[in-house]
């Protein structure tokens, strides 16, 4: 295993050999394809990688992420009085997402159907209440363990609630180890595509004048985000580097290893024009790409 060191002798976490923090292949079952809808979906909408976690978590815990699952042991009926759960967020009474599907037009045991509902309630003044975040603070949520619990108390429970708490945050840290993409979350951060101007920055992620910054995303041996990764820089660490690029619709940084082989992390996306952090080196350079 190579380690990479910067010139004051800060780990840099370069580990060539082994392939982690989002570089295995995902699975095919049922489960897992789910499950890859529900992140393709709120990743769309801006949620960070550990938010996304801590939904994936709390949705396995209600129903496997099964969208045509009843709750067990209960009469399966749609009656608006019944106690019923059904869906992968088990809506009681199921009449709900039934009469919302209704209303749309669609299958109520389609995942997407059952995730544009659980979005419009979220998403609703006052939809996401009862724990210790808002909908924006836990979009750029950036523990899957935290995030389990956030979206348990503001959206499963709307309330204090620790139920099954050690189950789903277990869960969440499993669908970390798929799912931690380097995402930090855009939802909340407005629509300002000017690079010259100021980004925001998701909590916790800064970037230092000396070409060090803290982030969680991942190392990668080619600057393509469909590159599986080869090592996780969390939160907190730091790394040198000696150039940037833009490619695959993200800024990237790179260094060479102990090994000489050239590693990149991206360190921001372009579209959704989010940095994880701030650069203070002048002129932020950007290595021009060979023909």
């Amino acid at each position: 295993m190579d380690f990479s060191y910067d010139f004051d002798g800060t780990l840099l976490g370069d580990q060539s050999n082994s392939n982690n923090g989002g570089g295995s292949d995902t699975p095919t079952d049922a489960l897992h394809q789910h499950a890859k809808q529900v992140y393709d979906y709120f990743n769309k909408k801006g949620l960070s990688d550990a938010a996304i976690c801590g939904i994936l978590a709390n949705f396995q815990h209600e129903s496997g992420i099964n969208p045509d699952q009843w709750q067990i042991g209960m009469p399966h009926t749609w009656s608006m009085s019944s106690s019923t759960g059904y869906g992968i967020a088990q809506f009681t009474p199921a009449g709900k997402i039934k009469a919302y599907a209704d209303k749309v037009g669609k299958a109520v045991s389609d995942i997407n159907t059952q995730l544009d509902y659980v979005w419009s309630q979220i998403t609703a003044t006052g939809g996401f209440y009862g724990g210790s975040k808002t909908l924006v603070q836990f979009a750029h949520d950036t523990d899957p363990k935290v995030a389990a619990l956030d979206f348990l108390q503001g959206y499963e429970m709307h309330s204090k609630s620790t139920d099954a708490l050690a189950d789903r945050q277990s869960k969440a840290a499993a669908w970390w180890t798929l799912y931690n993409k380097g995402n930090a979350g855009t939802y909340g951060d407005g629509g300002n595509n000017n690079d010259n101007d100021v980004k925001n920055t998701p909590e916790g992620y800064t970037i230092q004048t000396k070409g060090q910054f803290t982030f969680n995303t991942n190392c990668r041996n080619t600057p393509e985000m469909s590159d599986a990764g080869l090592a996780t820089y969390k939160a907190g660490q730091t790394v040198s580097y000696d150039q940037k690029e833009k490619n695959d619709n993200h800024f990237w940084l790179s260094y060479l290893g102990t090994t000489g082989t050239r590693h990149y992390v991206p360190y921001a996306n372009i579209s959704k024009n989010t940095y994880f952090g701030t650069d203070t080196n002048p002129g932020d350079p950007v290595r021009k790409q060979k023909k």
